[in-house]
Formats: C-alpha cells, sequence, structure tokens
C-alpha cells in the first residue's frame, strides 16, 4: 500500500513539474514590433541636430484606446523632449499593445546625420 501511495505522489509531482516547465510563450504583443513602429515615429527630426548624439530616456504607458501616452522623457535637451512628446503621445501604433506589463521604458538615441 505505502509503495502505490508514493508511486502516486511520485506521479503527480512528475506530471506537474512537465507541465508547469513547458510553458508556452505568452501570446500578445511584442516588444520587438512595438520598438520599430515607435522608430518610425521618430523619424525625420524638425530640428538640427547639434552633437553627434543625443540621448533620451522615455518612459510611456498606453490608455484604453491603445494610444501612447507619454509619462516622461528624460534628456538635457528641451527641444528633443518636446520632439519626442509631439511625435508619440496619443499616438497609436499598428501593432497589439496588450503587454503583461503597464508602464515602458525607451532608451532613445538620435544620431547626427
Amino acid at each position: 500500500m505505502k509503495t502505490i501511495k508514493a508511486l502516486c505522489l511520485s506521479l503527480v509531482l512528475a506530471i506537474s513539474t512537465l507541465s508547469f516547465a513547458n510553458r508556452p510563450e505568452p501570446k500578445g504583443a511584442s516588444s520587438e514590433a512595438l520598438t520599430k513602429e515607435i522608430s518610425k515615429l521618430l523619424e525625420n527630426p524638425n530640428f538640427k541636430v547639434s552633437e553627434n548624439e543625443i540621448y533620451a530616456t522615455v518612459r510611456f504607458t498606453f490608455n484604453t484606446v491603445g494610444e501612447i501616452v507619454v509619462l516622461s522623457v528624460d534628456t538635457e535637451d528641451a527641444v528633443v523632449e518636446n520632439f519626442i512628446k509631439e511625435r508619440l503621445n496619443y499616438k497609436k501604433p499598428n501593432c497589439d499593445t496588450k503587454f503583461e506589463t503597464n508602464f515602458f521604458t525607451l532608451p532613445v538615441k538620435i544620431v547626427k546625420t
């Protein structure tokens, strides 16, 4: 009787371990697709880039309609901050915006051409 109980217990443990080990990829939005969409929105800045590279960190989320809502832009250049906010705020990307997280941080690099 002890052998049957031990066998059943080990079988249950093995099945539960295997079922959690082979978790499928979560369905939903791809961060790579979103990054490409944001890159398209930030193409061709309407200002002169004075330095070789300008860095910014953009923190954003999505509203209930699926539009980007820029929460903050961390950069030293006010022109770059306004540019990013104008280009991204309340724009709806052409990709799925249903992510597991609510807030996103995206590093942005603007290169002088």
